[in-house]
């Protein structure tokens, strides 16, 4: 935000909303409210949003001055990929005399607690 003829210290309210938005989409940020606070006639807000690996549409967010008087859109574009299951069985020998043992092992990768 830049501003012109505004005293340091003027605080402006702001919220941001849009579809399945929450804190969560947002590192660091505990609520969807805020201030800017102007010095110099500037202020400005950085939000660093949460990779969270949620196979999921595009979402868009919209940062709005609580007087009415400015919004802008943002999109996040998901860039999850689902993770596939992988599975593997692995023998200790292939061939095994009468009266001798075979490990079998499975392996995994990318599969969800209790599936």
């Amino acid at each position: 935000m830049e501003t012109e003829y505004v005293d340091d210290g003027k605080q402006y309210s702001y919220i941001i909303h849009g579809t399945n938005i929450t804190s969560n989409d947002f590192i660091g940020l505990t609520s969807l409210e805020g201030i800017f606070t102007v010095i110099d006639n500037k202020s400005s807000l950085t939000l660093n949003v949460n990779q969270d690996f949620i196979n999921e549409d595009n979402e868009t967010f919209t940062l709005s001055l609580k007087n009415g008087q400015a919004s802008v859109d943002v999109s996040i574009k998901d860039t999850s990929v689902p993770l596939i299951p992988y599975y593997n069985l692995t023998v200790n020998k292939y061939l095994v005399n009468e009266g001798g043992s075979v490990t079998i092992t499975l392996h995994t990768e990318n599969v969800s607690y209790n599936s």
